[in-house]
């Protein structure tokens, strides 16, 4: 049934608003809670609750206001390289792609974390996170705050945790990953140093992995009508010929060449 929210709720922003205000106060010269719940004209109980979820609620709000600020910023230098007629550069991309995708991760590990401890391996991932995102050194260091880690393996509860710390990785170092029309997982790397052989040995290991987590990114991109879009992006900075197929790769430590 709908109609006005309750009275509390309403009040929801202007109650938080001021419990910030009251925390910033000397803690020896700012009224009691019971006072201040007196000025405000709710109950002792209800604003105990929004002091207890204070923190949290601040945190959400940063990360809201992070996240839509670089899917803004992700749009106009997709927009920016369009209307200039030309392919984006290695730094828009990562703007445009894959920062957008780090907030993607971090917001599904905040949620996780709402249902428990994390797992050791979600941790590894907040790490590499941490690197790129102030708010995931943030959460990281309250989740290390919390007593206990969850000790069973990836492989027993999520078995493509690994997948994904692997991806993040060869990310982290300006590879790319994408699937053709045909459904074949493509990367490209700008080096071929020991590092990244040494990834891209683990991604072939795993690449069926790999494919399943390609194609569930398309499908979240088709369904938000950007597919196309960062389809032609990836291809115009990334022409085919600089593409190779992961099933194809062997570590012989060559540059992989193109018939």
């Amino acid at each position: 049934m709908r109609g006005r929210k309750p009275k509390q709720e309403s009040r929801a922003v202007e109650i938080r608003q001021r419990l910030m205000l009251w925390k910033l106060e000397p803690e020896l010269s700012r009224p009691s809670l019971r006072a201040l719940s007196r000025q405000l004209g709710v109950s002792h109980q209800l604003l105990k609750h929004f002091l207890d979820g204070l923190d949290e609620w601040e945190f959400e709000e940063r990360f809201r206001a992070a996240n839509e600020m670089a899917q803004k910023r992700a749009k106009d230098v997709r927009a920016l390289a369009k209307a200039e007629n030309r392919k984006m550069t290695m730094r828009e991309c990562c703007e445009a792609i894959l920062i957008p995708g780090e907030f993607n991760r971090l917001r599904s590990i905040m949620d996780d974390a709402k249902r428990g401890p994390l797992y050791f391996d979600q941790i590894k991932i907040l790490k590499l996170l941490a690197r790129q995102l102030p708010l995931a050194q943030e959460f990281l260091q309250k989740c290390s705050q919390q007593k206990g880690v969850r000790r069973r393996t990836f492989e027993e509860d999520h078995p493509e945790l690994r997948v994904h710390i692997l991806i993040s990785r060869f990310e982290e170092r300006d590879g790319i990953l994408w699937l053709d029309d045909e459904g074949r997982v493509l990367y490209f790397v700008p080096s071929n140093d020991a590092k990244i052989r040494a990834l891209l040995t683990r991604l072939w290991k795993r690449r069926a992995e790999v494919k399943r987590i390609i194609e569930e990114q398309v499908t979240r991109l088709k369904e938000q009508g950007r597919y196309d879009e960062i389809k032609a992006k990836i291809y115009q900075h990334f022409p085919p010929s600089t593409l190779s197929p992961l099933d194809e790769f062997k570590d012989t430590g060559a540059t992989p060449q193109k018939g």
